[in-house]
């Protein structure tokens, strides 16, 4: 999930950067293109103030919410999508945002399967393809098909939190990695993760042995570096998190709150 509590200056940039991770410069044209980058810039900016909303406030308020999925929904008809197709459309955001109320009532993501959790968690990224699929390749196959993008999607959402961990503390946010390292130590968190990429490894390793498409073995072989790399981070990230930051983290003191 796009990252809520950039400064408003910086987010343009930060845009750039994720759609550059998440390897929608290899699908699109820059320039060709930018008209369409300029309304995924504008849909996926009304995704971040939903989440900012969510990240700044342990109590919700619903005046506030639907303000923000009313943007959402005005930015996604920009592209066509008529009134009547927008649940289908936002249900995987609608769900994720069920996942971070639930833990304001003490219903944790880690109680979920990870490869649920993540599948959810990765619904802006989701939403932004499908839209560039059904308005640029149109059936197209050279790009593959939106769930050859399934694993690669697992693996840069697990980047994204274990990358995360340390800003995050300063927020309410369904960071899993905070979580498992918060609840079960930092030992157990890292082999959580570490198995949980591996099992993701093997099965790529098997994608790229037998796809015949140029641009599927491209995405296989990227998602295999990113889950090397993120590996190196999990290592590198548990070792910089002392166990006193960690305990301070803001989500930490709203559950204690609530169990008190």
């Amino acid at each position: 999930m796009f990252e809520p509590h950039i400064v408003e200056t910086d987010l343009k940039s930060k845009m750039e950067e994720l759609f550059r991770y998440r390897f929608f410069y290899e699908i699109l044209d820059e320039n060709e293109d930018a008209a369409l980058f300029e309304q995924l810039y504008a849909l996926q900016t009304a995704i971040y103030h939903l989440d900012a909303h969510l990240e700044a406030h342990w109590k919700t308020d619903q005046k506030n919410l639907d303000f923000h999925w009313d943007n959402i929904k005005t930015n996604l008809i920009k592209f066509g999508v008529q009134d009547s197709e927008l649940p289908s459309y936002l249900n995987h955001i609608a769900k994720y945002q069920q996942h971070e109320m639930d833990i304001r009532k003490g219903l944790l993501p880690t109680r979920l399967e990870m490869e649920y959790f993540y599948f959810y968690k990765s619904c802006d990224v989701k939403l932004l393809r499908r839209l560039i699929y059904e308005t640029r390749l149109k059936g197209s196959k050279s790009f593959g098909s939106l769930s050859d993008w399934r694993y690669f999607d697992l693996v840069t959402e697990v980047n994204d939190d274990v990358a995360d961990i340390f800003e995050d503390l300063s927020f309410i946010n369904g960071n899993r990695f905070i979580l498992t390292m918060g609840l079960m130590g930092k030992d157990e968190a890292k082999r959580v993760f570490i198995e949980f990429l591996q099992d993701i490894q093997q099965t790529i390793k098997k994608k790229l042995s037998l796809t015949k498409n140029p641009f599927l073995h491209q995405l296989h072989k990227l998602t295999l570096q990113h889950i090397h790399e993120t590996i190196l981070l999990i290592h590198k990230n548990t070792e910089a998190m002392d166990q006193q930051t960690l305990a301070g983290a803001k989500l930490f003191q709203y559950l204690k709150m609530e169990k008190a």
